[in-house]
């Protein structure tokens, strides 16, 4: 299912992205709720709860289980409700996709076992199956001698700023692999602008 139209109220928006399935661990939303709580303290969580009741999809924050199972499409309601109440722009979510790894108990777990790039690089698609249920994140190229990666997410489609998000997401993670390089991740390629997947190039110099 896509969601076309940005003009759309976001009860409309809500409403279409909600039926999407796919599910994502309760690591992923926490770690976002800390992001908002450090940003907009404990009023500002409180304003986003509110929103989704108003939406007509209440959700504690209180009661989030980092292993359990919840909706992907929540993560994403989440970002667009941030978008409005508090006017946050694109590098406001590719920060918070920034800070979300150093947050996750999943990922302090696996990245215990990625001792080398080639390692991590060749894993990446059961570390994605550990944090979301829905799609694939491929490991398309890893060019050491050139410094980058390109990876594919395929089967995989919410809102835009998941994108702009996993960029940050994406470029914390090659930064714990490589600590003193310095990381550019950009989408080469977007579902949301017309692609049939999106495609990320992580670059280190």
């Amino acid at each position: 299912m896509e969601i076309k139209n940005n003009k759309k109220s976001l009860k409309e928006t809500a409403d279409e992205l909600m039926k999407i399935e796919g599910n994502v661990r309760g690591t992923i939303l926490f770690s976002n709720l800390q992001f908002i709580l450090k940003r907009q303290g404990k009023e500002g969580l409180k304003k986003v709860e509110e929103k989704l009741k108003e939406l007509g999809y209440p959700f504690e924050f209180q009661k989030i289980k980092q292993f359990d199972w919840y909706p992907e499409a929540l993560s994403h309601l989440i970002l667009l409700i941030c978008q409005e109440i508090f006017n946050w722009k694109e590098e406001d979510f590719f920060e918070m996709g920034y800070q979300a790894p150093q947050l996750s108990v999943v990922f302090k777990f696996l990245m215990k076992y990625f001792v080398s790039l080639q390692k991590a690089f060749l894993e990446t698609p059961n570390y994605w199956k550990k944090h979301i249920d829905v799609g694939e994140l491929v490991p398309y190229q890893l060019n050491e001698k050139e410094g980058f990666v390109i990876l594919q997410l395929k089967g995989y489609k919410f809102h835009y700023l998941g994108c702009v998000y996993k960029k940050g997401y994406f470029t914390r993670l090659l930064e714990y692999l490589l600590p003193n390089k310095k990381i550019i991740t950009t989408e080469k390629k977007c579902v949301h602008r017309g692609d049939s997947f999106c495609e990320f190039l992580v670059k280190w110099q």
